[in-house]
């Protein structure tokens, strides 16, 4: 039996607990304990199944994989694409899981009103 468990056990079943000052206290608090725990687990839960539902939504709009070409650009634009003649297109089989590729441009913009603007991302995919 552990400690804390025994203090516990004592505290509640002693007869001075139940007719003492401190019996309201004490059940006030061990319900605001019990309280506070499943409002942990509940925001737990509900962030992981929310970081989840973030996860898949990023993957459906830009893919699991994403071949670029390598340059000093930081940005997603590249200035210089890869052409779409390649021994791996339009099936890559040597990859076991890969279903489709798709062939997709991206090109950035900023949509400007007389008060405010706004960054865009304009993505153009494939026939294929």
């Amino acid at each position: 039996m552990n400690l804390e468990y025994f203090i516990a056990k004592r505290i509640i079943d002693s007869k001075s607990y139940k007719s003492s000052v401190s019996a309201p206290i004490i059940k006030i608090g061990i319900a605001a304990i019990a309280i506070g725990i499943v409002v942990m687990m509940i925001a737990i839960a509900t962030g992981i199944g929310l970081q989840q539902k973030i996860r898949d939504k990023v993957v459906a709009f830009n893919g699991q994989i994403v071949i670029s070409k390598l340059s000093d650009n930081n940005s997603q634009e590249s200035t210089d694409p890869i052409s779409i003649n390649q021994a791996f297109y339009p099936e890559f089989k040597d990859v076991q899981g890969v279903k489709h590729i798709q062939a997709v441009a991206t090109k950035f913009g900023v949509i400007r009103t007389e008060t405010d603007f706004e960054s865009v991302i304009v993505k153009g995919v494939g026939k294929d």
